[in-house]
């Protein structure tokens, strides 16, 4: 029974492991290069909720929930959370034995698998928990937390947004072991924002603050001749033949080796590429250019500035005075901030690329979004009224003086 709940990549992953896990397991069996782990089926998740009663739980409350009161939508998240670590499951130790019998002396990365996640529709980009570097004796621990973020804030929207039934979502579970990279990165094998040739963005050691939008990463071309970036784009040439379609394929390169972190079809992608002029000459013509960045999602939007500098993980989004149709202006955008995407109208963010997770959710809602504006962040003010192109990401000053805007939250 354990052996079919918890199994070894790539051996018997099927979709009931998860999107994440599933097309790990394809890459192991065609002969890439993956880290080791161990994928737990979104069967044991579902075990959880229905030996510990949590199940039942889950179904009262969230038919009673209105998902526009953020309130209960963070206090159901909290108490879902709470509970999800502190109830006891007799069940435990025997349909996670692969995980208990793991090597207690090594670091994992505990990654989200829902069944929904990394799909061709919808990808969950950073909706659902990564823990780093998490020591084996608390390995059980680590998996609770990741299923307790089907629940999160985050998740909660993010499916309501999408109009998908939460019955429908379980969460599968990859445990990895760590790697120490020399560098990380994303491949888009298409570009995004017009469906051309790839484009690649990378960072020192660990990919994580590439793909939270923590940091402004370096764009490789990958039309260099240079041996070690060949390789790199005929990785993503190949994914993309063996996924028959445009992918979007995270790697590490750590030991002189190339690794192949997770792949999922790329889910927002313009058909026809964009000329590179603003799709509106407007606010060039009464506005005054004061910041540029990357556009990271097409469209354009105007309207007065939103500014957030709190970047935690807990910030308490019901207490953003974000009005629907602002334009949201962030040092970086984080999961935590999805009820903040629902009202904006376009997004602004001093760092962050074009592969982050936030440019993702951003080109799936049709948002347009400028990133990684760097210093000249600081020249947007609370209350300033702006516009926005994210094709070639510009931000536009529409008012001549700038007299007391307000603070930023």
């Amino acid at each position: 029974m354990a052996d079919e709940l918890c199994v070894l990549l790539p051996n018997g992953v099927t979709s009931t492991f998860g999107g994440k896990a599933h097309n790990l397991g394809k890459l192991c069996s065609w002969g890439y290069n993956v880290p080791s782990g161990i994928a737990i089926s979104s069967k044991v998740y579902l075990n959880f909720l229905r030996d510990t009663g949590l199940g039942d739980q889950l179904e009262r409350l969230v038919s009673a929930l209105t998902y526009k009161d953020l309130e209960a939508v963070g206090a159901l998240s909290k108490r879902v959370s709470a509970a999800f670590q502190r109830v006891h499951w007799d069940k435990e130790s025997l349909e996670l034995q692969p995980v208990l019998q793991w090597s207690k002396e090594k670091l994992f990365a505990v990654r989200s698998s829902g069944t929904i996640e990394d799909g061709k529709k919808a990808s969950f980009a950073g909706q659902g928990s990564t823990l780093l570097n998490v020591g084996g004796p608390v390995l059980v621990a680590a998996v609770r937390q990741v299923w307790a973020s089907a629940w999160s804030i985050r998740n909660i929207l993010y499916r309501q947004e999408y109009k998908i039934p939460h019955q429908d979502f379980a969460m599968g579970v990859v445990i990895q072991e760590m790697l120490t990279p020399d560098f990380s990165g994303v491949i888009f094998t298409r570009d995004p924002r017009t469906g051309g040739k790839p484009i690649c963005e990378i960072i020192k050691g660990l990919g994580e603050s590439l793909v939270s939008g923590a940091t402004n990463p370096f764009p490789l071309d990958l039309d260099s001749p240079l041996p070690m970036i060949q390789e790199l784009r005929q990785l993503g040439e190949y994914i993309e033949h063996d996924f028959e379609g445009p992918q979007d394929i995270e790697f590490a390169y750590a030991g002189g080796q190339l690794y192949v972190l997770q792949t999922r079809p790329i889910t927002a992608m313009e058909s026809k590429a964009h000329s590179g002029e603003p799709v509106t000459q407007e606010p060039a013509k009464h506005g005054v250019l004061i910041a540029k960045g990357l556009g990271a999602s097409g469209g354009s939007a105007e309207g007065p500035v939103c500014k957030v500098v709190d970047t935690s993980l807990e910030i308490d989004c019901a207490a953003v005075p974000i009005k629907q149709g602002d334009i949201l202006v962030t040092t970086m955008t984080t999961p935590a901030m999805m009820p903040l995407l629902s009202k904006a109208s376009a997004v602004v963010t001093r760092y962050g690329g074009v592969t982050c997770h936030a440019a993702i959710i951003c080109r799936e809602m049709h948002i347009p979004a400028v990133v990684g504006l760097g210093n000249v962040f600081d020249k947007i003010l609370q209350g300033m009224r702006v516009a926005v192109d994210g094709w070639v990401g510009e931000v536009y000053s529409l008012i001549s003086t700038l007299p007391g805007l307000g603070t930023p939250v």
